[in-house]
């Protein structure tokens, strides 16, 4: 997928190895509680592979 197809908020890029590890939260709860995160993987920033669901906020966890 290219980067501009890419809907998470609060994005982060963490470069190892040569990859680009882009995690973000969930779009789809952007205006509710937030569920869980998700992470992309690149080489070159434009073609990601994902996503891949890196959390899942367990039912009862401390926080929204």
């Amino acid at each position: 997928m290219k980067h501009q197809d890419i809907n998470i908020r609060d994005p982060y890029v963490l470069v190892h190895e040569g990859n680009y590890y882009l995690y973000g939260t969930r779009s789809q709860t952007t205006w509710s509680d937030a569920d869980g995160f998700y992470c992309y993987v690149s080489k070159d920033l434009e073609n990601w592979e994902g996503p891949i669901e890196i959390f899942k906020r367990p039912d009862n966890f401390f926080a929204t």
